[in-house]
């Protein structure tokens, strides 16, 4: 699409010729990064990604760091991998955004960690924003062959919500009288 095209361009165009340091932050950096890998092109996302300053990288909050693991070893897994390899334990035991869970099932896809991916997929089912990263959870599962394994999380999701709300609130009289004492 043409519009993206300028956009993108308008982007790079900005990042380019930044000459105030600090004037585009790094999650800036992040969205532009992200919006080129949609587009298809990893090379000029790494360009993005490796602009981003070590001294940035280092104030980041575990959230961005993660993002920028994931968009790392999506658009160049020999630089990528070994940040997103080494922050793996962590990815699977915080609670991210919408956004870096997509990052992060975008690289676990991408380097067969079918764990995390799966992970990152249940939890974003399950959140507020499931009906908005739906159709782009399952398009990259569908990218890497694994679109079954998506509607299979998306049915234990679904199951565990169904149950969940079928279990009474524990101070209710349903609860009292299926657990009396």
């Amino acid at each position: 699409n043409g519009d993206t095209a300028t956009a993108l361009a308008a982007m790079a165009d900005v990042i380019a010729n930044d000459t105030m340091p600090g004037a585009i932050s790094a999650e800036d950096r992040l969205a532009t990064a992200r919006s080129h890998i949609n587009a298809g092109d990893k090379i000029t996302a790494e360009k993005v990604l490796l602009g981003i300053r070590d001294s940035e990288l280092q104030q980041m909050a575990l959230m961005e760091q993660a993002s920028f693991a994931a968009l790392l070893a999506v658009s160049s897994v020999e630089r990528g991998k070994i940040r997103f390899t080494g922050l793996r334990p962590a990815m699977l035991v915080t609670e991210f955004n919408s956004t870096t869970r997509l990052d992060i099932m975008r690289a676990a896809l991408s380097l067969d960690d079918h764990q995390l991916a799966d992970l990152q997929s249940g939890q974003l089912m399950a959140s507020p924003d499931a009906k908005k990263v739906f159709g782009a959870a399952r398009t990259l599962y569908a990218l890497h062959g694994r679109e079954k394994d998506f509607r299979e999380i998306q049915r234990q999701v679904a199951l565990l919500r169904i149950k969940h709300e079928e279990e009474p609130p524990p101070d209710s009289q349903a609860a009292k009288t299926e657990n009396p004492g």
